[in-house]
């Protein structure tokens, strides 16, 4: 069967935040595709909770935030990628509100959550624990008003077009009935997200499974910081997959991770405790696994007030129900253990071949101590 062979000045794989505000700013040096192999909105970035860091609050600057991002990186960060992330971060979250994004607000001042290795409150989050959703719904209906910008979903990228050893564009496959379409690019963006679905537990939705990595290696591209794989702290420990995530922002917000014995651990660990970053997080309740034969660990709610975690964790709070847990009326505390996802991994440019997101060298999130972005409806990939 015949490609239908279209042309355009820029395509960009993924519909996530990365793809997404990528297609917005190109749309102004020309046309735009999107591709998505799913919908536009079935993204990691669809279902992460917690929030952004961005360093907005008056008592807050840059300055302490690239710090803060520094040491939660341990050595292993790009200190002038850092700077670009903390300088412009601001910035790029304006833009969003600008662009209509809800951000909750008290008297019209913006809310700040904590989360963890941050020294001071300066997570934004919208409606509680939808952040994601609603940075989601902010950058589809921003790309939907720019003529520029057509939107393929269905359409999964199968092969990178590698031309005199440039990328000129990408072989499509239309999901559905297996149409094949060709797309000629003068640039092509990688924003497919990350690999978590390639490993036996995890909190990313089930369509991150390394396809950007994939293109990119099979078109003759290295892959870089493949060994950097994330393990997120708290997931819910229930049947299902993939697993149901719990926000470090609850623990920002005071909940305390505790022992088969009832009693906290993480101090032992780290001075800051549980708001350790996550690697440390990660070890600490590996470990106390092992000593308690196996058994998960537990996130004891009890130090946050009811009211709060409604306001704060409304979708959370609902899963959790859905799931036969109530942090609000019962003793025990949630049973929780460490996820892993793989995240960093990136094909060196062949041409005009770009990456973005998950799907690129994330040398400023080494620490996880940077933007992040939503759901509530089932688990999520956060950070």
């Amino acid at each position: 069967m015949d490609s239908q062979v279209i042309s355009c000045d820029h395509v960009v794989i993924g519909s996530g935040i990365a793809g997404l505000w990528t297609a917005i700013h190109l749309a102004e040096r020309g046309s735009v595709a999107v591709l998505t192999k799913s919908t536009l909105r079935e993204s990691s970035t669809e279902y992460a909770q917690g929030g952004i860091a961005v360093a907005l609050c008056p008592m807050d600057t840059p300055e302490l935030h690239e710090q803060d991002t520094l040491e939660a990186g341990a050595g292993l960060c790009d200190e002038p990628a850092v700077r670009v992330l903390t300088q412009e971060g601001p910035q790029a979250v304006q833009e969003l509100i600008d662009r209509g994004a809800q951000f909750d607000r008290e008297n019209g001042t913006l809310l700040y959550g904590r989360e963890a290795a941050h020294r001071t409150t300066r997570i934004v989050h919208a409606y509680g624990d939808a952040t994601g959703a609603e940075v989601e719904r902010t950058a589809i209906e921003a790309a939907g008003e720019l003529p520029t910008i057509t939107t393929y979903e269905e359409s999964a990228a199968a092969e990178l077009i590698i031309a005199d050893g440039e990328c000129a564009g990408v072989e499509v496959v239309r999901i559905p009935g297996g149409q094949r379409m060709r797309f000629i690019a003068n640039s092509v963006l990688i924003a497919t997200g990350g690999a978590g679905s390639l490993f036996l537990y995890s909190t990313n939705p089930p369509v991150a499974t390394a396809d950007g990595m994939a293109l990119a290696l099979r078109a003759g591209c290295a892959l870089q910081d493949m060994e950097f794989v994330q393990f997120h702290p708290t997931a819910l420990a229930s049947e299902g997959y993939p697993k149901f995530l719990i926000s470090e922002a609850v623990r920002g917000e005071g909940a305390v991770l505790v022992n088969s014995e009832g009693r906290a651990f993480m101090g032992e660990y780290h001075q800051l405790a549980d708001l350790a970053p996550r690697d440390v997080v990660a070890r600490a309740i590996v470990s106390e696994m092992r000593k308690q034969g196996g058994q998960h660990v537990r996130l004891d709610f009890s130090p946050i007030p009811a009211a709060r975690i409604k306001e704060r964790f409304p979708g959370i709070l609902d899963e959790l129900r859905k799931r036969g847990f109530d942090p609000l009326h019962s003793a025990k505390a949630v049973c929780v253990w460490g996820v892993r996802e793989l995240r960093r991994a990136r094909g060196q440019p062949a041409g005009q071949q770009l990456t973005a997101g998950r799907a690129g060298v994330r040398q400023t999130h080494r620490g996880d101590n940077g933007p992040t972005g939503p759901s509530t409806r089932r688990p999520a990939a956060e950070g």
